[in-house]
């Protein structure tokens, strides 16, 4: 942790690392590690995170199409560039909607703009105040009212009244003006607008190079210094990093920027081959799995000791038998917890008819085998056949036994039959040697 916070420090403060890699396994813990580094390395210290997450990101559709065999070279790289026009148009769409319109008062997006009651009451209040300006300042003929100015009329202190309301009309009219120009300066090209498909996914464009002054002026007008970009690596697709390595250069060189930005990505180990990924990231640091197959039993132990369950909840030897499969944090933290509801509301420890070992076992495939698990209230699925084949799998067995029966039976007869005939044997040899040897002899 302090490592890597040193080494965001560092390139922040120097510029020369730009891409870091957090990498390991699924469920290594990179994303605990991150939300770690934001608590204890926050504004405070000087990181400004920007979080952008995949997770929600679904590509299923071309997913099936790649897989298809009859589909050549130049199809699979149509399907890839498809799928990093929807990687960036994700990504682009988490800058736009992050913060708020008055922070990005320029960009060329629209976006619905919410006024508060308070603000409504200001901007009538001030329309008011400079529609009273105008009527002190000129005093129209066609709004004058003899009464009303005769009320108000006095005498020589009349031109404070006036230099007032003047200066407010100036001050009024400076702010239209810069209204209209932060409104106006940018032509309205687009709209972020999925369902009418404003921002164009046309198969030749790069949605970054399209927008790409709308991203850097989002860094220009916002802190950020490190991007947080996470399940990037679902998609396993390598061109993509090629594009965020080019528009982290991008924006690292961009004067209008002005200061140095992180790109930390959370990966996989094997998202690279050879030595690709030592040449795109900067500084890789490397997470270490606080589970495995060696330490997974005395963890679901511990998980559960945690839950109020004893030492002997479960036996050592089913307990490795069944750890021994689980090899991510996450799915033993949740098995554990399910593992405490489903005991509390099943398990009675007065008619102890519900195995304890068997139910923890039923969790874990329902954690690892979700779909299959969920067809048992439908009386479907792997683990419903073999229940429903239970006679079937005794009437194997019994004939499985049966026949080793019937063979060690055979066996026993066939050594008895040996014994018998070497006894003969051994007695022939022995009346050859000795006639006068008879059988009250032996």
């Amino acid at each position: 942790m302090e490592e890597l916070a040193e080494v965001l420090r560092h390139a922040i403060d120097n510029g020369d690392i730009r891409n870091v890699a957090l990498t390991g396994p699924y469920g290594s813990g990179k994303s605990s590690i991150i939300l770690t580094l934001k608590d204890e390395y926050g504004e405070s210290e000087g990181f400004h995170y920007l979080p952008i997450s995949l997770a929600t990101l679904q590509a299923d559709e071309e997913e099936g199409e790649k897989g298809n065999d009859d589909k050549n070279d130049k199809q699979d790289e149509k399907w890839t560039e498809t799928l990093n026009r929807k990687i960036e148009y994700s990504i682009l769409q988490q800058l736009i909607y992050r913060e708020k319109t008055k922070t990005v008062p320029n960009s060329r997006f629209r976006r619905i703009v919410h006024i508060e009651h308070s603000e409504l009451i200001q901007y009538a209040l001030g329309c008011v105040g400079f529609l009273l300006a105008f009527l002190i300042v000129f005093e129209p003929s066609y709004a004058k009212v003899d009464t009303i100015y005769g009320f108000l009329n006095f005498g020589k202190w009349n031109v404070i009244f006036d230099i007032i309301s003047s200066l407010y009309i100036l001050y009024a009219l400076y702010k239209l003006c810069i209204y209209f120009i932060k409104s106006y300066a940018n032509s309205k090209l687009n709209k972020l607008n999925l369902k009418d498909g404003d921002i164009e996914m046309k198969e030749e464009n790069s949605i970054f190079n399209k927008h790409l002054d709308e991203i850097l002026y989002f860094f220009q007008v916002t802190q950020y210094n490190v991007v947080v970009i996470e399940d990037l690596d679902r998609f396993e697709t390598e061109k993509i990093y090629l594009k965020l390595r080019e528009l982290c250069q991008l924006v690292n060189e961009s004067k209008i920027v002005g200061r140095h930005i992180v790109f930390l990505y959370a990966i996989k180990d094997d998202v690279f081959v050879d030595e690709a990924r030592t040449k795109f990231f900067d500084y890789i640091s490397t997470v270490i799995p606080v589970i495995n197959p060696s330490n997974s039993k005395a963890k679901l132990k511990e998980a559960l000791k945690d839950r109020g369950f004893d030492d002997n909840e479960i036996p050592d030897e089913d307990l490795s038998e069944i750890a021994f499969f689980i090899q991510d944090m996450r799915i033993l933290t949740n098995i554990a917890n399910e593992y405490s509801q489903y005991r509390c509301k099943l398990y009675n420890p007065d008619k102890n008819y519900l195995s304890r070992t068997k139910l923890l076992a039923m969790i874990v495939y329902k954690n690892y085998f979700p779909k299959d698990f969920a067809q048992l209230h439908k009386r479907d699925g792997l683990v419903y056949s073999c229940l429903t084949s239970k006679n079937k799998f005794i009437d194997e067995a019994l004939k499985g036994l049966e026949g080793k029966k019937n063979k060690f039976e055979e066996k026993k007869k066939l050594i008895a039959e040996n014994n018998r005939r070497t006894r003969q044997t051994l007695w022939g040899e022995c009346t050859d040697a000795n006639p006068k040897l008879s059988l009250n002899d032996t």
